[in-house]
């Protein structure tokens, strides 16, 4: 691990690399290690190392598909409706009618 400074002396980025991953963390003090990382901060970097890995190993699986023509004109209704004032169902009718209350 590699941790870089801001002439500050707070800590601007930590460089983790095992196991294939590389990411930064950025924030918190200047001495910090991963032992005296919150368990917050260690969760937030193995999430943001996992989800940088994940994105570089499966990228976009839609990319290069096309849009349906059905789905498209679903969307740009949606669009125009939104646009003209129209809202959806009100979350609270929603869990009613799903018996989620």
């Amino acid at each position: 691990m590699e941790v870089y400074y801001s002439t500050s002396g707070e800590r601007c980025a930590v460089v983790c690399e095992g196991a294939g991953l590389r990411d930064a963390f950025v924030g918190a003090r200047m001495s910090e290690t991963v032992a005296q990382m919150t368990k917050d901060e260690l969760q937030e970097l193995i999430e943001s190392s996992l989800e940088t890995k994940l994105r570089e190993l499966l990228g976009d699986p839609d990319e290069g598909l096309e849009l349906k023509k059905v789905v498209r004109d679903r969307l740009l209704r949606q669009k125009k409706a939104v646009a003209a004032g129209e809202r959806g169902e009100p979350l609270s009718d929603v869990v009613r009618r799903l018996g989620l209350a």
